[in-house]
């Protein structure tokens, strides 16, 4: 099964030729496949169905030498033989499905434990149990939400 583009680079020309790629696959089952690209560089693969029932995943993926990594799922019944399709690939500075992770750090754990005790109630408590609570809360106060 013959899965990848074929590249041919021809001196003369200085360019590069790619080969449309046909790929068959089985009923029901996911590939790891390059498909060819004219985009360059780190970027965002865009979710499609390319055939019913076949769909290319969205990964954060590289174009090298005029292909990129990528899956392909095959959700039908039977054998599918299909041409990949060229994609293109978004820039992860334009893209809105792009994830950007902020992180907050706080400086003591007193404050933190303060933060929660903050956000506690604990008017309708016995002693015994607002003493459990708080000591639930001192030995877990690492994995517990506070909001800011």
């Amino acid at each position: 099964m013959n899965n990848e583009v074929a590249v041919i680079f021809d001196p003369k020309l200085g360019t590069i030729k790619k080969e449309p790629c046909r790929l068959t696959l089985k009923a029901r089952s996911e590939h790891i496949i390059n498909v060819p690209t004219h985009s360059e560089g780190l970027g965002l693969l865009s979710r499609d169905e390319i055939s019913p029932g076949v769909y290319l995943a969205s990964p954060l993926t590289r174009a090298v030498n005029g292909v990129c990594a990528t899956s392909i799922v095959n959700t039908n019944e039977a054998d599918l033989t299909i041409q990949l399709p060229w994609v293109t690939l978004e820039s992860l500075y334009t893209s809105e499905g792009a994830l950007t992770l902020t992180a907050t750090t706080v400086s003591s754990g007193d404050s933190r434990l303060s933060s929660l005790y903050n956000h506690l109630r604990l008017d309708h408590l016995n002693s015994e149990e607002m003493a459990s609570i708080l000591t639930i809360c001192e030995e877990y106060n690492d994995i517990s939400f506070t909001q800011r």
